[in-house]
């Protein structure tokens, strides 16, 4: 199973010369939060599961994922797929969070899925903890992942674990010093990270196999999708939103009094244009304080009244 999710990789190479006029469907960013294992998990891998067990795990809402939205997906160490075949077959719609054919050699690694907050804000956690690796004999070589997958701003997070690597032959793959780690749509849509594991890059025109050496410890990797029908306006309705980031308060201000009345409207959008928050604001002077409850990612705060609108990124951390 694992060859043919490698030669889906491998087609890639084949095929970057196609996806050069592509755009992209997700950014990527890195930060550092502390990891922890989840509480309270339901396991769903059996003792000494390998590369070849697959887990199917039922999305507690509809996650959308290049567009195309699924209720159902498909765990193994380290991977996650949301079309398989039934077979062994996967070769489109993958998730690489640690992909380096992991197994569990000694009865305690385990596959385990918990989900936390509250509607609209969940977050489904899947977890890979104290996972070894095929291509390591000793046994001795582990790492630990887990995968989130924030309900409405369907963002995608991969937090790491401890690992120890040491063996020099559990990343097998040539040219490879690292686990394949990025997002597949099919062979011409794809967001993969290359570089050092510590600060990697990430790109959707040029493919890679592997980042190089395990995510240290803490190490947190986001995806967030990119609207694909949102533009941002900035010169329709002069306003300023600050601060940019925010925690999810921030002030909407317009050195024109013409939209300090009821009928001008504030609307948060996330990146598939679906309406979070909306009220009626004054603009005017101080401006207002608007209070949200927004999950950590990228939104589109539009204004409108009867004659036009503009639209504001803005980055909730």
């Amino acid at each position: 199973m694992k060859k043919r999710l490698l030669t889906s990789l491998i087609a890639i190479l084949c095929f970057s010369s196609i996806s050069q006029a592509q755009q992209a469907a997700y950014t990527f960013s890195q930060s550092t939060q502390t990891y922890a294992n989840l509480t309270g998990a339901t396991v769903v891998s059996t003792q000494y599961w390998d590369d070849f067990s697959v887990f199917t795990l039922q999305l507690p809402f509809a996650f959308s994922y290049f567009g195309k939205s699924y209720n159902i997906i498909y765990a193994m160490g380290g991977f996650d797929g949301f079309d398989y075949d039934g077979a062994g077959g996967f070769g489109s719609y993958e998730i690489y969070s640690f992909d380096n054919e992991m197994k569990d050699a000694n009865g305690r690694a385990t596959i385990s899925y918990a989900v936390t907050g509250a509607t609209p804000n969940r977050i489904m956690k899947i977890q890979t903890k104290d996972a070894n690796f095929e291509n390591d004999d000793t046994d001795l070589d582990s790492a630990n992942v887990q995968l989130w997958l924030y309900e409405t701003s369907n963002i995608i997070e991969m937090h790491y674990g401890p690992f120890s690597i040491v063996n020099a032959n559990t990343f097998p793959i040539s040219n490879c010093a690292g686990p394949t780690v990025g997002l597949l749509k099919d062979q011409t849509t794809y967001v993969t990270l290359s570089g050092n594991a510590s600060n990697p890059t990430a790109s959707n025109t040029v493919p890679s196999l592997c980042i190089v050496d395990a995510p240290p410890a803490d190490k947190v990797y986001r995806f967030t999708p990119v609207s694909s029908g949102i533009n941002e306006l900035d010169n329709s309705i002069p306003v300023t939103i600050y601060p940019n980031p925010s925690n999810g308060t921030f002030t909407i201000t317009s050195e024109s009094n013409s939209y300090s009345n009821s009928k001008t409207i504030l609307s948060v959008k996330n990146a598939l244009g679906q309406e979070l928050y909306r009220s009626t604001v004054s603009l005017g002077g101080a401006g207002q304080i608007i209070q949200t409850n927004l999950q950590a990612g990228m939104y589109f705060v539009q204004i409108e009244n009867e004659k036009t609108y503009t639209v504001k990124r803005i980055v909730i951390e």
